[in-house]
C-alpha cells in the first residue's frame, strides 16, 4: 500500500556536458576500450551521481561525504568519439534518493543513493597482504590476458597493480581518480569470475572516502583489494562492492521463449510448447493443491525493456507483467506488418484487448500508447474464454465504420495465482496429467497456458503485408448469421475449433459445426485445436489461435494436432467422416477457414478469412544487382542480428522492403544504425551508434578537374540515375551534342573540349541531385566551386557556357594551385597572373584562364546567350544557395539576389571564394561533395570543423563505382540522415506476398538484462 501512497517530492536535475579533449577533466576515460571501441566507463556515472547528490545537500566537494549506492542497474553503455561532447541528465529523487541517468532521453543507469556512516577499522576488518610464496599476477600480465578477451585499458585504467593467480586479493593503484578506481574493482571481479561480461548491476556499493586515503600505502600508492567471488563481495580501502551480476539474457533463457516462429522451426508433426514446471522456476511448488505438474508457461514474465519505452523504474516496477510484455509484443507485429510504428502517430489506430481475471491488476488496453507518443482509443474486452477474438469482431466493425483506420487486436494471460488454477480443477475442466486431447474419447480437461499475443490488423488496400482478409464475424448473441456474409459453410475447408478436450464441451462445438458447414460437403471438414499444442491461454485463446493460422497459412500447411488416438463418441461427425482432425502435416485444402471460440460466460464468437493465395515463387532466383540495405537497432549486435538476416535472404526484394520501413525513420531509441551490400562482389556491413538527432545536411558541388573519361558509365545501371541522364540527353539533342556517348564512350581527349567538359559535369551533379531527392535527402545548404553553381541551373547554362568558351578561341591560358595565402599571392604574383580561386587559408589556385579578366571577353557573348536559356524573370537564389562567386558584402545587390545571366557570368569572370563560402557551413554538418570526383575531399577536410562529416558519391579510379556509391549512401543513413533507398530499386507491390519470412528479428533487439517485479506465490498464500 505504501508503494501506491508514499510522497514523492519533487525530482531534481542536473546536467552534466562530458568533454573528452585532451586538455578535458575527462579526457582519460579514452583509456577504457572493449571490442576496439572506446565506452564510458559504468563508473564514470556513479561518480556524476555522487557529484549531484554532495551538491543537494550542501557539499562543495562530493569526496567530504560517504554514500551507499543501491540497486545500480546499467542499461546501456555510452560509445565515445575522441571529440565528443556527450551529455547525461542526473534525476534524483530527493525523499527516497532513487536516481537514473539520462542520454538522448535514453535512460542510462538506474539506482538508489544515500548518506553513509563512515566506516572504521573494526568495520573494515579484512587485512589483506599479497602471499609471496604463491604465484602472483603482475600489471602486464593481467592487461595482456584481459586484450585476449577484448578489454584494452591505458592509462589510469590500468589500475591493478598485483594480484594473486586466484584473483582473491591484491593490491590496486590510487591514481586520486575514483572512477578509475571504482573500475580497476570490476576488473578485479572480472579475473575472479573469468567471464567475459562485466556486471550491469550491483547491490550496493558503499565508498567512504575519508577513510580510504587513511588506508592508502603513503610508499607504494597502493591499496590491498580482497573478493570473495562465491558470495559477491570486493573490498578495497574504504570501498564495499557487494553482489556483482552479470545480467544479460542467457542463451538458454532465450531459446526457452515460445514466439511465433515456434510452429515453423519445430516439427509440424511434434508440436508441444506445454512444459513439466521447473523447481527453479515456477508459479507455485509442484504438486501444489493436487494441480497437474504441467502448464504452458512463458519464461522471462519478468523481463522488460524499461529504457526502449523511456519508464520510469518505479513504473516499471510496479506495472502489470502483462501490460510490460503486452508493449513489447505489441511493438513487433507492428514491424511484422511492415509499418514503422512512429508513421502511427496522429493516426486513428485504436487497441482491442481480450483479457480477464488479472491475477496483477486489471487494466491493460491503454498501455500500449506508452511508445512514440501514440494515442490511441483502447478497449479491454472481457467474456472469458472467447474475450480475445470478440475483441477482434470489436475491431472489424470499427474499421467497417470508419471508427479507426488499423487495430491492434490482442490477448494476455499470465498465471501467477494458484488458487485460479484450483477453482478450474474443482469444476472438472485440467486435464489430471496436463496433456490436452481435443476430440479423443480419453479427454478430460485442457491444460492452462500462457500468451502475450497481438495481431495488426488494417484495411486491405492499406496493407503492407496480407496474411488473410478476415471476410466475417459474429457473435452467438444475434442470431443466424448466414445471410450476412452469403458464403456457403459447405466451402470452407478448415476449422481451428475451440477444442479445450472437455468431455462436455468438445461434442457440443462439435456436432454445431458439422451442423453448419457438412450439410452437403463431398470432402471431410478438416478440424484442429491449438490447446493440443500450447494448452489453453483462456482470454488470449483466440488470437492464439489466428496466430497459428496465420503460420499455417504462410507455411502453407496445418501443423497436427496432438494427443489424438480414437474419436470421442459422442461426436457423430467424427466417427462418420464428415470431420476429420490434423493428426499430421496437411496442406491446406483451399483459401477459406474459419476460428471458433467459445466463452463460459455464454458469448461465443465465429470468424471466417480468406488466406492471400500470392505466394512468391522461385524465391531463392539470384538478382544480379547490388542493393543496398538498412537497419536500425537498439543495439550494435541487434542491428547486425537483422542485416545478417537481410544477407540470407538477399534476393528477396519484398522483405528488404517491409525492413527497410522500419529503418526509414528510426525509433528515438534505435541508437545503432547500419548498412550492408546485398549480392556485391565484396562483402560490406558498417554498424554505427547514432544519436538520431537531425544533422544539417550541405551539399558541394565540385567543377572543372572532377572529369574523367567514361565517368557515368557504371551509374547508368541505376534506374533513377539513368532516368535523370535521359531527361538531360533529350535536351541536349536538338544542339547535336549525345551526351550517351559522352558517358558511355568518352575518352581524355574528348573531355578537353569545354562544351564536353561542362554538360557532363553538370549532367551528373543533377542525376545525383535527382537520386538524393527522390530517396527524400534534402540539401539544408549547397555552396558551389567555380562551374559546380551551375548544378543549380539547367544542363543548357552549361551548355552554354562551353560553346561561349569554345567559340571565344581565347589563348591558352593554364590554373595551379599553390600554397600560399590570398594576401601572399596578390602581393608575389604580377598583375597578368589572377589569384582566381579562394580554397582554404593557405591554398589559392591561380589562372591566366578561368575566373580572371581574361574571360570578359566573353561575358557579353555568353550574357545573350544566357538569357535564352534562363527563365525571365530568373528565380531567386534562396538562402540555402551560400554564393562563391560574389564577396558577402554584396550578396543583398541585384547581381546577387537572383540566378540571373548576370550572375553565371560574373561567376564566369570572377575569383572563387570558396574558402568565404565554406564559413556558413555549421560545425557538426554532414557534407556530401557532388560531382564526377571528390575533389574537394582534402580542402573540406583543412576548412570545415572536425565534427563536419564528408561524404562523396563518386570517386576516379574506384573500383566498381556503384559499391562505392551504395557504401556512401550507407553512409550516410549511419551518420543520421533519413534515406529512402527502396525509391532507386523495383517497385514492389503491396501487399507483398503471403510467404515471405517474418520480420521478428525486433525481438532480439530487446534489452532483458533486469529483472522487474512479479507476483510471487507466496504474495498469494501469506497471511493477511
Amino acid at each position: 500500500f505504501e508503494m501506491f501512497t508514499q510522497s514523492l517530492g519533487s525530482t531534481q536535475q542536473a546536467k552534466h556536458e562530458i568533454d573528452l579533449n585532451d586538455d578535458s577533466e575527462y579526457s582519460f576515460v579514452i583509456g577504457h576500450q572493449i571490442d576496439g571501441r572506446c565506452l564510458f566507463p559504468g563508473t564514470s556515472y556513479l561518480v556524476l551521481v555522487w557529484k549531484t547528490f554532495a551538491k543537494l545537500h550542501n557539499y562543495e566537494d562530493y569526496r567530504q561525504i560517504s554514500v551507499l549506492f543501491e540497486q545500480i542497474q546499467i542499461h546501456r553503455a555510452t560509445i565515445c568519439l575522441l571529440t565528443n561532447k556527450i551529455i547525461f541528465y542526473v534525476n534524483i529523487l530527493p525523499t527516497n534518493g532513487t536516481f537514473e541517468i539520462t542520454e538522448n532521453n535514453t535512460i542510462i543507469v538506474t539506482g538508489r543513493i544515500s548518506l553513509s556512516e563512515q566506516l572504521t577499522m573494526q568495520k573494515f576488518h579484512k587485512q589483506i597482504k599479497l602471499n609471496n610464496t604463491e604465484k602472483n599476477l603482475q600489471t602486464n600480465e593481467i592487461y595482456r590476458d584481459f586484450n585476449l578477451r577484448g578489454y584494452e585499458y591505458s592509462g589510469l585504467f590500468r589500475g591493478i597493480n598485483q594480484i594473486n593467480i586466484d584473483g582473491t586479493y591484491g593490491e590496486l593503484i590510487w591514481n586520486n581518480e575514483w572512477i578509475s578506481y571504482l573500475d580497476t574493482m570490476l576488473q578485479v571481479h572480472l579475473i575472479t569470475s573469468q567471464g567475459l561480461q562485466l556486471p550491469t548491476r550491483i547491490d550496493s556499493l558503499r565508498i567512504d572516502p575519508k577513510y580510504h586515503l587513511e588506508s592508502i600505502s603513503s610508499l607504494t600508492s597502493t591499496c590491498s583489494v580482497y573478493v570473495d567471488y562465491w558470495n559477491s563481495l570486493c573490498f578495497s580501502g574504504g570501498i564495499e562492492l557487494f553482489g556483482l551480476h552479470c545480467t544479460a539474457t542467457s542463451k538458454k533463457h532465450k531459446q526457452q521463449n515460445t514466439i511465433l516462429e515456434s510452429y515453423l522451426f519445430v516439427p509440424f508433426d511434434n508440436i508441444n510448447i506445454t512444459d513439466e514446471l521447473e523447481a527453479d522456476d515456477c508459479r507455485w511448488p509442484q504438486g501444489q493443491y493436487g494441480l497437474p505438474t504441467r502448464n504452458g508457461k512463458l519464461k522471462e514474465v519478468d523481463r522488460f525493456d524499461v529504457a526502449f519505452f523511456n519508464l520510469p523504474s518505479k513504473q516499471a516496477h510496479n506495472m502489470n507483467p502483462q501490460l510490460r510484455l503486452l508493449l513489447e509484443v505489441t511493438y513487433e507485429s507492428i514491424c511484422n506488418a511492415g509499418i514503422n510504428p512512429i508513421k502511427l502517430k496522429g493516426t486513428k489506430t485504436d487497441v482491442f484487448i481480450g483479457a480477464n481475471g488479472s491475477d496483477a491488476q486489471n487494466v491493460f488496453s491503454s498501455d500500449p500508447q506508452t511508445f512514440e507518443d501514440y494515442r490511441p482509443s483502447s478497449y479491454t474486452v472481457d467474456t472469458a474464454c472467447s474475450s480475445s477474438l470478440l475483441a477482434l469482431d470489436c475491431a472489424l466493425n470499427a474499421l467497417r465504420n470508419d471508427s479507426c483506420h488499423a487495430a491492434i487486436v490482442g490477448g494476455v494471460n499470465l498465471c501467477f495465482r494458484s488458487q485460479t488454477s484450483v477453482q478450474f480443477l474443482k469444476l472438472h475442466m485440467l486435464s489430471n496429467d496436463g496433456t490436452c486431447r481435443a476430440f479423443d474419447s480419453n479427454g478430460t480437461g485442457y491444460v492452462r497456458s500462457e500468451t502475450i499475443a497481438t495481431i495488426f490488423i488494417q484495411k486491405r488496400q492499406d496493407a503492407k503485408r496480407l496474411y488473410a482478409t478476415l471476410l466475417h464475424s459474429k457473435t452467438n448473441a444475434d442470431g443466424w448469421k448466414k445471410d450476412e456474409i452469403h458464403l456457403d459453410p459447405n466451402h470452407v475447408g478448415y476449422v481451428e475449433a475451440h477444442g479445450t478436450g472437455a468431455r462436455a464441451n468438445d461434442p457440443q462445438e462439435m456436432n454445431s459445426i458439422t451442423e453448419v458447414f457438412c450439410s452437403k460437403r463431398h470432402q471431410p471438414l478438416l478440424i484442429d485445436s491449438t490447446k493440443s499444442n500450447m494448452g489453453h491461454p483462456e482470454p488470449a485463446s483466440g488470437v492464439a489461435a489466428l496466430a497459428k493460422l496465420l503460420v499455417a497459412l504462410q507455411n502453407g500447411h496445418i501443423p497436427a494436432n496432438l494427443h489424438y488416438n480414437s474419436p470421442n463418441r459422442d461426436i457423430p461427425g467424427l466417427c462418420d467422416g464428415r470431420l476429420k482432425v490434423v493428426t499430421e502435416k496437411t496442406k491446406l485444402p483451399n483459401n477459406l477457414m474459419a476460428i471458433n471460440s467459445y466463452g463460459f460466460g455464454g458469448t461465443n464468437v465465429h470468424a471466417i478469412l480468406q488466406a492471400n493465395s500470392n505466394r512468391k515463387e522461385n524465391e531463392n532466383l539470384s538478382r544480379n544487382e547490388i542493393c543496398l540495405a538498412f537497419a536500425c537497432a537498439r543495439t550494435a549486435d541487434g542491428c547486425e542480428n537483422i542485416l545478417k538476416n537481410l544477407k540470407e535472404y538477399e534476393n528477396n526484394i519484398e522483405l528488404q522492403a517491409l525492413i527497410t520501413e522500419n529503418s526509414f525513420h528510426p525509433s528515438r531509441t534505435h541508437t545503432y544504425r547500419g548498412f550492408t551490400l546485398l549480392n556485391p562482389s565484396e562483402s560490406s556491413t558498417i554498424v554505427k551508434k547514432c544519436n538520431n538527432e537531425r544533422r544539417l545536411v550541405w551539399f558541394v558541388f565540385s567543377g572543372m578537374g572532377t572529369q574523367w573519361s567514361r565517368m557515368e558509365r557504371d551509374l547508368m545501371k541505376l534506374k533513377l540515375f539513368r532516368q535523370s541522364i535521359e531527361r538531360s540527353s533529350i535536351i541536349l539533342k536538338k544542339y547535336n551534342i549525345d551526351l550517351f556517348q559522352l558517358i558511355l564512350s568518352s575518352t581524355p581527349r574528348d573531355l578537353d573540349h569545354p562544351i564536353n567538359n561542362f554538360v557532363s559535369i553538370a549532367a551528373i551533379q543533377i542525376a545525383l541531385v535527382d537520386c538524393l531527392k527522390t530517396m527524400d535527402v534534402e540539401q539544408d545548404g549547397i555552396v558551389g566551386h567555380s562551374v559546380g553553381e551551375l548544378a543549380e541551373e539547367t544542363i543548357l547554362a552549361a551548355y552554354v557556357r562551353g560553346k561561349c568558351v569554345r567559340d571565344a578561341n581565347l589563348p591558352a591560358g593554364g590554373m595551379a594551385a599553390v600554397g600560399l595565402t590570398w594576401d601572399e599571392c596578390k602581393q608575389m604574383y604580377p598583375s597578368d597572373i589572377v589569384s582566381a580561386c579562394y580554397n582554404t587559408i593557405d591554398t589559392v589556385t591561380v589562372s591566366v584562364a578561368f575566373h580572371s579578366h581574361y574571360m570578359m571577353e566573353i561575358a557579353p557573348l555568353l550574357k545573350k546567350c544566357l538569357e535564352n536559356v534562363i527563365i525571365n524573370p530568373p528565380k531567386q537564389r534562396s538562402s540555402r544557395w551560400i554564393s562563391s562567386s560574389v564577396p558577402e558584402n554584396q550578396w543583398n545587390t541585384s547581381l546577387a539576389l537572383t540566378s540571373s545571366p548576370d550572375y553565371h557570368v560574373n561567376n564566369l569572370c570572377s575569383p572563387v571564394l570558396f574558402q568565404e563560402a565554406l564559413q556558413y557551413i555549421p560545425s557538426n554538418a554532414i557534407v556530401t561533395e557532388l560531382a564526377p570526383h571528390c575533389l574537394l575531399l582534402a580542402i573540406l577536410k583543412r576548412s570545415l570543423s572536425t565534427d563536419c562529416v564528408h561524404i562523396n558519391l563518386m570517386k576516379r579510379g574506384t573500383h566498381d563505382h556503384i559499391t562505392y556509391f551504395y557504401s556512401n549512401l550507407g553512409k550516410l543513413y549511419n551518420e543520421g540522415v533519413i534515406l529512402n533507398i527502396m525509391s532507386n530499386y523495383e517497385s514492389i507491390q503491396y501487399p507483398v506476398p503471403i510467404n515471405v519470412p517474418f520480420i521478428s528479428l525486433i525481438a532480439a533487439q530487446w534489452d532483458h538484462s533486469q529483472q522487474w517485479k512479479v507476483p510471487t506465490f507466496e504474495m498469494f498464500t501469506q497471511s493477511l
